[in-house]
C-alpha cells in the first residue's frame, strides 16, 4: 500500500483493523522529505489513520521503534565524522543523530593563558646612594583567564603598593643601593569563563583557573671609579676626588693633557689597580708610578656617606709635552 504524506493534507479510510501483515509486507511513505520503506508489522495494528500530518507521523514511528538503533554498534576498523574506530554507537539513536555524529567532529577550544609584562624608565648602571625616580609601567593581558582583582609592587621583599584590581602605573623614589635593585609585579587575576567546543557544548578542560603571575626588573647600583688630572697639588680629602670624572668600568682612559702634573685614580677597596699602559709612550707601563695615599681613604657615594677607598696619585715633576693617553685597568681585590 502507499500512503502520501504531506503537512495539512488528510489520510482517509485507511483502516488497519483487519490487516494481518506478514514479515515481508512493506508500506512505502511519501513525504516532501522523499519515499520511505516502512516495515508494516512495527505499525501498531487496529488503529485507523486519520488526520496524519507529518510530526504526527514521526511520533508514532518513533514510538514504534521505526529509524532507531535497536542494538549497540560497535565500530570496528573505521573512523567517520565523531564516530571513532573502537567506539559504540549506543542503543535508540536516531538516523539524524547517527548523521550527525557521521558529519561532525568534535573540536576542543583552545585556552590561552594570561601575559604579564612590566617596563622600567631607568637603565644602564646607577652609583650607590643616587636618588631616582623610577617608573614603572605594568600590562595584563588576561586573554582566557579572568580579569585582574589585585596588583603588588615590591622593592625587594618590601611590598611598595597593594591595591585592588589592576594598577597599570608605579612612580617610586628610589635611593640606589650597591647591587641588584629589583622591583617586582604580582598580579592576581580571577579564573576564566568555560569555553564552548566547535559544537556549541560546554569544555571545561583546560579551562584557565584563578592565579596570579609575577615579573621582576632590576636596576643595577655601583660604587663609581673615579680618575683624572688633578692640576699642581695632591688631593686632600674624598669631595677633591669626587670631583673628577666617573666610570663603572673596569678599564677606561685618562687623558693626562699637557698642563697637570698630578693625576689621581680612585677605586672601592673591592678593586685594585692592575695596569696603566701610557699609549702615547710606546705602551709604556707606568703602573708603578701611581702610589696608594694614605692621606685619603674615603670618597663620598652620591649621598655624601662615606666610602672606603682606595686612593692612587702619580705626581710628576714635569708635565706632560702632550696629553698622553693612559689605559686603566681594574682587577679585584
Amino acid at each position: 500500500m502507499v500512503v502520501n504524506v504531506d503537512t495539512g493534507e488528510r489520510v482517509k479510510d485507511l483502516d488497519l483493523e483487519s490487516f494481518a501483515p506478514g514479515d515481508d509486507e512493506y508500506m512505502l511513505l511519501d513525504s516532501d522529505k522523499g519515499t520511505q520503506r516502512v516495515k508494516v508489522k512495527n505499525v501498531v495494528a487496529g488503529k485507523k489513520l486519520e488526520h496524519v500530518a507529518n510530526e504526527d507521523l514521526k511520533n508514532k514511528t518513533d514510538d514504534a521503534g521505526i529509524g532507531v538503533s535497536t542494538e549497540e554498534i560497535q565500530v570496528i576498523g573505521t573512523s567517520i565524522g565523531a564516530i571513532e574506530d573502537g567506539s559504540t554507537i549506543p542503543v535508540g539513536t536516531s538516523i539524524n543523530d547517527f548523521l550527525k555524529m557521521a558529519s561532525q567532529k568534535r573540536i576542543a577550544p583552545v585556552y590561552i593563558a594570561p601575559t604579564l609584562s612590566m617596563a622600567i624608565d631607568q637603565s644602564g648602571t646607577k652609583e650607590v646612594g643616587e636618588s631616582v625616580i623610577v617608573n614603572l609601567s605594568t600590562t595584563y593581558n588576561n586573554n582566557d583567564a579572568g580579569a585582574a582583582n589585585r596588583t603588588r609592587y615590591y622593592l625587594g621583599a618590601s611590598v611598595i603598593e597593594d591595591q585592588s584590581g589592576l594598577a597599570t602605573e608605579k612612580t617610586h623614589a628610589l635611593s640606589v643601593a650597591e647591587g641588584s635593585n629589583t622591583y617586582k609585579v604580582v598580579v592576581d587575576y580571577n579564573a576564566g569563563a568555560v569555553k564552548n567546543d566547535n559544537l556549541g557544548d560546554p569544555w571545561p578542560a583546560g579551562q584557565i583557573p584563578a592565579g596570579s603571575l609575577e615579573v621582576n626588573r632590576t636596576l643595577s647600583g655601583a660604587f663609581a671609579h673615579f680618575y683624572g688630572a688633578n692640576g699642581n697639588t695632591t688631593p686632600t680629602d674624598g669631595a677633591s676626588v669626587r670631583a673628577l670624572s666617573k666610570s663603572f668600568s673596569t678599564s677606561f682612559t685618562l687623558n693626562t693633557g699637557a698642563t697637570d702634573k698630578v693625576f689621581v685614580i680612585a677605586v672601592p677597596t673591592t678593586k685594585v689597580l692592575d695596569t696603566v699602559i701610557d699609549q702615547d709612550a710606546l705602551n709604556a707601563n707606568i703602573t708603578a708610578s701611581f702610589v696608594l695615599s694614605a692621606t685619603v681613604t674615603t670618597v663620598p657615594d652620591a649621598s655624601g656617606a662615606d666610602v672606603n677607598y682606595n686612593v692612587y696619585v702619580m705626581e710628576n715633576a714635569v708635565a706632560f709635552p702632550s696629553n698622553h693617553r693612559l689605559l686603566i685597568t681594574l682587577k679585584n681585590a
